[in-house]
């Protein structure tokens, strides 16, 4: 199987993974444990977690989600360089560049659809504990 293959089986079983589990608590056929809170968070850690996030700001948010993905990206840019791959018709010269310039528009694209949907589930779960 080529490497893009298994890139993006991997990057479709996670999300898959993730509703299986998060449906599976939610329903009450498994208990939380630590490996299934890798793909979901319960409700409690949420509201911890994101109280914190959102005091230091959406900025700190977003810059940090930018680097992790340029720093992903780039890190396929070198795999597919030491593959001799090139990526979507680009010269093997130009793919790290590509990667990292993706990662970047990924990495701002994420953090503000994350924030919108992390705040509203967010004041959701304050309104319900309230």
């Amino acid at each position: 199987m080529g490497l893009l293959k298994i890139l993006i089986v991997f990057l479709v079983a996670i999300p898959v993974l993730s509703l299986i589990i998060q449906y599976l608590i939610k329903t009450n056929r498994i208990k939380p444990s630590k490996v299934s809170m890798l793909f979901h968070d319960d409700d409690e850690t949420f509201i911890k977690s994101w109280k914190k996030v959102k005091e230091k700001g959406i900025l700190r948010y977003t810059i940090k989600i930018v680097i992790c993905y340029t720093i992903m990206m780039g890190i396929m840019g070198i795999v597919f360089i030491l593959n001799k791959l090139s990526m979507y018709g680009y010269e093997q010269s130009q793919t790290v560049l590509v990667t990292l310039i993706m990662g970047a528009i990924f990495g701002l694209i994420n953090p503000l659809i994350g924030w919108v949907i992390n705040s509203d589930r967010y004041s959701k779960l304050k309104n319900v504990k309230c």
